[in-house]
């Protein structure tokens, strides 16, 4: 039985996983490596899921596996023997049948849609953006990697997100059709008219964006007013607010960066005095295969700047320039960073 959402590894528990299994494919692990790899995997079903998707994702690349050799501090001097090879192999095949099962749900790394994505009535893939006209003048704008139903229902435009990141616009003028964002048993809907009070609200056409992340769902309110409909509660958000929830918690409104949050729409993407690991798994939502920090010290430095989502792979320059970050460069888009 595949594990629930719950039990799912969090960026940095992957982050952790991928640097595991770098080091025992690099051909300079020994068996007290593969026993400390051992350990880790046991401390909690989410680790144990992390590394399995880390090695999915390693077997789908294929070829790169095999051809990376270096890269990263050396575990030892002496090569791991055969026998501790197969210890490695009997480990990682623990949980096969668990974690193929769960592949189709919860894809390694998102290296693949999942099964629910394809069905989608709406998809993106890896750096594409869509806009979707709906009626009465309003529209959705897509993001890299989402998947979206639609259903068009008398007076409402229904839209349940499943993997991604959209926003929606409302029509300006009142009386055209209302716009709901559902996730789970949560309902978001770009409100009727102007916030009380926000006379700049009605300058533009009302417009909200959902973003489902590993740690929840984040609805920000770009023009006009939202309200969340959450079974803990209502929320209203004026422009400039952000909050987070969960299926159980539905936390408190702040304001946000709206320019940096939403640049994606103009093609780029903005980074301002952000860790070096919260960059690189934004920049892994709109690139094809993957880049790993394999280096604590330089995922905690920090990066700015602006940059272009169809020239991405410039940040790597940049990391070399500002950072002295070594990279590393691989078929099927992986990307080293040590």
């Amino acid at each position: 039985m595949p594990r629930s959402a719950s039990e799912s590894p969090s960026p940095r528990l992957q982050r952790e996983a991928d640097r595991w299994l770098l080091k025992i494919k690099s051909g300079q692990a020994t068996a007290r490596d593969v026993a400390a790899l051992r350990h880790w995997r046991s401390l909690s079903p989410a680790h144990a899921l992390a590394f399995d998707r880390a090695r999915q994702a390693w077997d789908a690349l294929g070829a790169v596996g095999e051809a990376w050799r270096v890269m990263g501090p050396t575990a030892a001097a002496t090569p791991a023997p055969r026998p501790a090879r197969r210890l490695f192999l009997g480990a990682g095949l623990a949980l096969a049948g668990t974690a193929a099962a769960a592949a189709a749900v919860y894809p390694p790394l998102g290296l693949w849609p999942s099964l629910q994505e394809l069905r989608a009535d709406l998809r993106t893939g890896p750096g594409e953006r869509r806009r979707v006209e709906l009626a009465g003048g309003s529209w959705l704008e897509l993001n890299t990697r989402t998947a979206a139903g639609h259903q068009a229902a008398p007076g409402e435009e229904r839209v349940t997100l499943i993997a991604g990141e959209l926003i929606a616009v409302g029509p300006r003028l009142p009386g055209g059709p209302a716009i709901g964002v559902r996730t789970g048993e949560v309902r978001v809907m770009l409100a009727r008219g102007a916030a009380d009070g926000d006379a700049d609200a009605v300058a533009e056409a009302p417009q909200m964006q959902v973003r489902l992340a590993e740690d929840g769902v984040y609805v920000t309110c770009l023009a006009g007013a939202v309200e969340l409909h959450h079974p803990a509660g209502l929320a209203r958000l004026r422009p400039r607010e952000r909050l987070r929830f969960t299926p159980q918690v539905l936390g408190d409104a702040q304001v946000v960066d709206i320019e940096r949050l939403s640049a994606w729409r103009h093609g780029v993407l903005m980074f301002r005095d952000t860790p070096l690991a919260e960059a690189v798994d934004e920049i892994n939502r709109y690139r094809a295969g993957r880049v790993v920090v394999m280096n604590e010290a330089l995922a905690r430095r920090r990066l700015s700047g602006t940059f272009r989502i169809e020239r991405l792979d410039e940040v790597f320059d940049q990391l070399q320039a500002a950072l002295g970050a070594r990279v590393r460069r691989m078929p099927g888009g992986l990307v080293l960073l040590g």
